[in-house]
């Protein structure tokens, strides 16, 4: 008679990454003193804040679109002391769009490379992402802030090289690209992203745990978001108040995970 394999035990460091390749899958004590975390549990909380930070999206992005069918055209914008400090900037929104999605890039790859510690980081992440969503949800919903920039806007490259090249095969792709971009726009708000800038929120969260990472000193953060908010300031595309809101919602989620381990 043939004997029965015995059953595996659940993998566990330090012989996970001898076992598993991909540092994704590493698995290692964070508190620093218990006994091993399983590959599988780490993975299940993972799926949990990644569905928690989808069902936020879904909810940010809805109210977005209702608030954007209440917000009015005729609406002057709001005196704000910030915009008397910082003038408008053409580009800026971009340059804060290219900085933003930099800053995401990084948790993706905390996540994927950065072993069981870089996976905890950006699940906290996310998790944090889709707390700042729901609030900020919760502010647009029940006010909608008019315009903040209601000059119209200056034609962009897309729209200069279509004027330039007109019919032919460049002009056409840069206007196909330009209804694409005008759409993604719109399918985020239009002017009625208000009453908390997620840009600047999420970039410091970002840059919070590149600090807890050690990727940068702990004092550089508070040096990126006021410059980023400066940034934010200039492309006209929240009020003031709306970064304020940002730094005490950062201030509040940064003070929480210091108490979380590994940070």
């Amino acid at each position: 008679m043939f004997a029965l394999p015995r059953p595996r035990s659940p993998i566990r460091t330090p012989t996970l990454h001898k076992t598993i390749a991909p540092p994704l899958l590493e698995v290692a004590c964070l508190r620093g003193g218990g006994g091993g975390v399983s590959a599988v549990e780490i993975i299940d909380a993972l799926k949990s804040a990644a569905a928690a930070w989808f069902a936020a999206s879904v909810v940010y992005l809805t109210t977005l679109q209702w608030s954007d069918t209440r917000q009015s055209a005729s609406q002057r914008p709001l005196p704000d002391l910030g915009f008397q400090f910082v003038p408008a900037v053409a580009g800026a929104g971009a340059a804060a769009d290219v900085l933003g999605s930099a800053m995401a890039l990084y948790l993706v790859g905390t996540g994927i490379f950065g072993g069981a510690a870089g996976l905890e980081c950006f699940r906290r992440s996310l998790v944090y992402c889709a707390g700042g969503m729901l609030f900020s949800a919760s502010l647009h919903t029940a006010t909608t802030l008019p315009d903040s920039d209601p000059a119209p806007p200056a034609p962009d490259a897309l729209e200069r090289a279509h004027r330039r090249f007109g019919g032919s095969r460049v002009g056409r792709l840069a206007a196909g690209l330009g209804r694409f971009a005008k759409f993604v726009q719109r399918f985020m708000g239009g002017a009625t992203d208000k009453l908390m800038s997620n840009h600047v929120y999420n970039t410091g969260l970002a840059a919070h745990f590149m600090a807890v990472r050690g990727v940068i000193p702990r004092f550089c953060v508070p040096l990126w978001v006021a410059g980023y908010s400066v940034l934010i300031l200039a492309s006209r595309c929240h009020y003031t108040a709306d970064v304020v809101l940002s730094w005490w919602a950062l201030a509040a989620v940064c003070a929480y995970d210091a108490g979380c381990p590994g940070a």
